[in-house]
């Protein structure tokens, strides 16, 4: 009947979105390592211009303490753009209302969704400072669903994700456990940070760029 029929396309879908966040998770792997790539050849900060130097110090005297491999990118090719990526980017990560084990998570959603390296290695050891668990991690890192036990507000958090990334959109139900659990401005938080670091992610991607070097 109809009522089979839809929970066999619904049952495709989520075996596709399963089979997609595990390819992501694979792709970890295969993304550049270094910093260094045949498209992107940094300009030494004693060159930038007027206005490529106030961005740097726009992020230098926030709470960063220096600049980072994406801010590098944009300050030096659309330094505009930079001023206002870093202001969202220092909103989302260091202000957002929810807490930072939960902006966290869907950072990680986000970096395996995105298939970025640089934010898996970068925000791993962030996430798990702010107590995110390791087999939370690990779930995430293979494409798989973690068990969030009773903690209704990370599983939240990485639902609305998930559900985004997989479909661009979410159900009833997953909306409706988000607004219970993070609240409406949770959930708008939730998107916020899923932009900044896709945003983050495709221009990275876009320069072949990895991890920063020590």
């Amino acid at each position: 009947g109809l009522s089979a029929m839809l929970r066999a396309r619904m049952l495709g879908r989520a075996r596709a979105a399963l089979s997609r966040a595990a390819a992501g998770a694979r792709a970890l792997c295969d993304t550049p390592t270094s910093a260094a790539s045949h498209r992107f050849t940094e300009l030494p900060r004693e060159h930038y211009n007027d206005e490529q130097e106030a961005v740097a110090k726009a992020i230098l005297e926030g709470p960063r303490d220096r600049l980072e491999l994406p801010h590098k990118v944009w300050i030096q090719h659309s330094p505009r753009l930079g001023n206002y990526a870093q202001a969202l980017g220092g909103y989302v990560r260091l202000e957002s209302t929810l807490p930072l084990r939960l902006s966290e998570l869907a950072i990680l959603v986000t970096g395996v969704a995105n298939r970025s390296r640089h934010e898996w290695v970068v925000h791993e050891p962030i996430a798990r400072r702010a107590g995110i668990p390791e087999e939370w991690m690990a779930a995430i890192k293979e494409g798989r669903r973690p068990d969030f036990g009773d903690d209704e507000a990370a599983r939240a958090v990485h639902d609305v994700a998930a559900e985004l990334y997989a479909h661009r959109r979410i159900s009833d139900a997953t909306f409706d456990h988000a607004r219970d659990h993070i609240g409406p401005t949770g959930i708008v938080e939730v998107t916020g940070i899923m932009g900044y670091y896709t945003s983050v992610a495709m221009l990275l991607n876009a320069f072949e760029l990895g991890v920063a070097e020590e």
